[in-house]
């Protein structure tokens, strides 16, 4: 009886099938106990924007006629909520939309050109056209060796490069981190949730601060007129233009590209609200929320300590 070696204990289930025609031996079928990446995952669906030229040059206007004067005249919390709910009715107005889907199995190396050219040899395979299947997958071929080349290159100049960010991309591309980490706590428990909600403000509920007797708090927070901050449209429009458009947007929903392609724009819009927010020493509530994400600390947390807030 002959035998067959795994590295992987429990790995393939065997079948006997028929024998080969006059052969003494009995084919052994194995078929393997695990389910793919792409089987075990459903794939996801990403609705992203579709930033144009055209598109950032219709903002620009919308944002030039609008009469922003009418919302620096209410409240700090109320305008600012309008303000940031205009902005995102012009961009879900004016800025395509596209939905995308996000394979498990995904490559980094795989672009779009290699994709398409994946789709035109299933088409030439479903149509039975021998001649285009092969020429598809002479040029698939090709992109393969030119898309894997580019990908070596970019991460080998990352890892020579003195940015510290650009290394550790490529580290964590290189040796596959995140699609290897696994979620081992479900938090889909909704008093799990505000439990370590309150488990993480414990310090901005509970404050140590004493205040002795006598002090006045208003003498800190009171200042002379010339003494106040002055805040210009460009300096707001300088901040705008310096953020990383690689950063996710927040609670509110604005993109950072939009701040940075329309920073003459929303400068103006603004720049009045942070003014005010300085002169009335208050923060707006829309700019105190932050999505938070537990991340275990321990392989096995069991308490709220375990998780560490990342926001």
């Amino acid at each position: 009886m002959d035998k067959c070696y795994d590295n992987i204990k429990s790995a393939y289930r065997a079948k006997a099938l028929s024998l080969l025609r006059d052969s003494d031996h009995s084919t052994v079928y194995l078929m393997p106990t695990y389910r793919s990446a792409l089987k075990s995952s459903k794939p996801q669906k990403k609705t992203v924007l579709q930033w144009t030229e055209d598109s950032v040059e219709t903002l620009r206007g919308c944002f030039e006629c609008a009469d922003w004067n009418m919302f620096h005249n209410l409240e700090l919390n109320e305008a600012t909520e309008t303000i940031t709910d205009y902005i995102n009715f012009c961009v879900n107005n004016v800025v395509p939309k596209k939905v995308i889907l996000h394979y498990p199995n995904n490559k980094p190396h795989i672009t779009k050109e290699v994709k398409t050219c994946i789709n035109n040899k299933k088409l030439a395979f479903r149509n039975n056209d021998r001649a285009g299947a092969a020429a598809a997958q002479k040029e698939l071929n090709q992109l393969m060796r030119r898309a894997r080349e580019k990908h070596r290159v970019s991460l080998e100049d990352g890892i020579r490069s003195m940015n510290n960010k650009k290394l550790w991309d490529c580290m964590k591309k290189m040796t596959n981190m995140n699609s290897n980490r696994k979620l081992i706590v479900a938090m889909n428990d909704q008093d799990c949730a505000n439990e370590l909600n309150d488990y993480f403000l414990r310090f901005d509920m509970d404050s140590s601060l004493k205040v002795s007797e006598g002090f006045n708090i208003d003498s800190i927070l009171t200042c002379n007129p010339s003494d106040q901050l002055e805040i210009t449209h460009q300096q707001v429009q300088s901040i705008f233009n310096k953020v990383c458009t690689k950063k996710s947007m927040g609670p509110d929903g604005l993109p950072v590209y939009l701040l940075k392609k329309c920073s003459s724009e929303l400068a103006t819009a603004w720049c009045p609200i942070f003014k005010q927010s300085l002169d009335s020493h208050t923060v707006t509530a829309l700019w105190k929320k932050s999505i938070i994400i537990p991340v275990p600390k321990v392989p096995c947390p069991s308490s709220n300590k375990d998780f560490r807030p990342i926001a």
